[in-house]
């Protein structure tokens, strides 16, 4: 499925009221991404790219979210098609019918969560040289141009994922990938890859952090390790209604 990345990425920056986070001096390559940001061009292979100057940024993008996954896709996914293949057949009378009590049956955890966005990750960065070959065949790139590789990954998890911090009154904290050491340590590997926006919703709260291998070591002053952590289950309700109103009582 189509990424629709620049509505995705919209959505977050408005969300955050663009305020794009980010640690140490990944500032001055945060400057430059705003340059990007403001051309983007929708493509295929990569999902996007952006020319600014004499530079050409690449944007590939994925999604993943904390519940297990197979080649069918993740758990999450799969029983919200459920659930909406389910209220789609529903036919409702003059009175309305009304569902109750849906079953969300995927549960949620660390290793799922950073099993996933290092699969994903891993299965994006291998094809960094087809992204460019196919951006050199548009006419795109040049050989005298430089270039940038960006992922722009996306936690899809419903209502988000986060853990108890440990202190009082019991407050909860969001995970933030780039925070995440086994992200971290993998991000560290892929040399090719200059920067990451990692997207994330948590209640009412959006985030968008920024990060790029120059600032790698500022994000591990506040990592943590998704061993050591235990993400909060968060099982939700799914309650729906379908309303017919009589075409004689429209006014």
């Amino acid at each position: 499925m189509k990424s629709g990345i620049i509505e995705r990425l919209s959505k977050y920056l408005v969300g955050c009221k663009g305020d794009v986070r980010f640690h140490g001096n990944a500032e001055l390559q945060h400057s430059t991404l705003q340059s990007y940001l403001a051309s983007l061009i929708q493509f295929d292979c990569p999902d996007a790219y952006s020319v600014a100057g004499d530079a050409v940024c690449i944007i590939e993008h994925f999604e993943f979210d904390s519940t297990q996954s197979t080649k069918k896709g993740s758990k999450s996914k799969r029983v919200v098609d459920r659930i909406d293949k389910g209220f789609s057949k529903v036919k409702p009378t003059e009175e309305g019918v009304a569902l109750r009590d849906y079953s969300y049956d995927a549960h949620h955890n660390a290793y799922n969560y950073i099993k996933n966005v290092l699969h994903n990750l891993n299965n994006h960065y291998v094809k960094i040289d087809t992204y460019t070959a196919n951006l050199k065949k548009k006419g795109v790139i040049s050989d005298t141009q430089s270039l940038e590789i960006g992922f722009f990954i996306e936690d899809t998890t419903i209502l988000g994922n986060v853990y108890d911090a440990g202190g009082w009154p019991q407050p909860v904290t969001p995970v933030i990938l780039p925070y995440c050491k086994q992200f971290l340590d993998a991000f560290e590997k892929c040399v090719k890859l200059d920067f990451c926006l990692c997207a994330s919703s948590y209640s009412s709260t959006d985030f968008l952090w920024f990060i790029n291998r120059a600032s790698i070591n500022d994000y591990r002053v506040h990592q943590i390790d998704l061993e050591t952590i235990t993400i909060i289950d968060f099982q939700p309700k799914v309650t729906g209604f379908k309303i017919v109103v009589p075409n004689e009582k429209v006014t």
